[in-house]
């Protein structure tokens, strides 16, 4: 299976160095994972400047797979070749070197947004570069400053306080959806603090667990805690769910950066 996949990725990295104002084409490591994995996917970060073909000029260019959908917002591209899955992020070059100038200039950044971009940034496997903004790009992290980590961790635990809050003022008044928003929205929260406690940017959702649990620093009994929240298996009732983040939230507090 694996020549297929390879087949699929040059294809389609062909395809998109053709665009002249393509810079940079990175491969996600979702692609290295087994195919028969349901986290199994090729999914690519095409880094341009100017204008992109439109979304049916974009389906032309691979061919008009018979299952082509684009996202109106964001240019996202989600497609089947040859029934494996693929998708393709387009982003400006200019949003990722104003996010690289905010850190220089020591100012906040990604408000609700994850580092994940960061990640993906940094770990991507280099399928094309043009005129090589890439290998710039990737010198910016070998001197992140304290001051990109701390505006983070802070950003994180207001956060983490306010969800907090509508935890268990939900529970309080029995609004069981707002509960379930708070809750996901603290758990959003808690990993990028504690990613960003051991400065390291956030990996896809996928395996976002499984590298949370392979952190140098977690506070006292942090993953058993955690666990609590997300596992449906575990069980536990919303009330008792609640006095866990309240646990888990105190137990990062005295663990800010300073």
């Amino acid at each position: 299976m694996k020549p297929k996949v390879d087949a699929i990725i040059n294809e389609c990295k062909t395809i998109l160095e053709r665009l002249e104002n393509v810079e940079t084409i990175l491969l996600g490591e979702a692609a290295e994972i087994e195919v028969y994995d349901p986290n199994f996917i090729i999914d690519m970060d095409v880094f341009y400047q100017g204008e992109l073909p439109p979304a049916a000029g974009r389906a032309e260019l691979f061919g008009n797979p018979p299952v082509f959908e684009t996202s109106p917002v964001n240019p996202v591209d989600r497609f089947l070749d040859r029934d494996l899955p693929v998708i393709i992020y387009y982003k400006e070059l200019t949003r990722v070197d104003h996010i690289f100038r905010r850190i220089e200039e020591q100012k906040w950044i990604f408000r609700k947004e994850t580092t994940n971009m960061l990640y993906r940034l940094k770990h991507g496997q280099v399928l094309f570069g043009r005129k090589g903004w890439i290998d710039e790009i990737r010198k910016h992290f070998d001197t992140m400053p304290l001051s990109f980590w701390k505006n983070i961790i802070d950003s994180c635990m207001f956060l983490i306080e306010h969800y907090l809050r509508e935890i268990n003022v939900s529970i309080f008044t029995e609004n069981y959806l707002l509960y379930q928003n708070a809750l996901s929205c603290f758990i959003e929260s808690v990993c990028s603090c504690v990613f960003a406690l051991n400065r390291q940017f956030e990996p896809s959702p996928r395996v976002l667990y499984e590298r949370l649990c392979s952190l140098d620093i977690l506070p006292e009994e942090f993953l058993n805690r955690f666990e609590i929240l997300f596992n449906p298996k575990k069980g536990f009732s919303p009330e008792r769910k609640g006095e866990v983040a309240t646990l888990i939230a105190k137990s990062l507090i005295p663990m800010r950066l300073e």
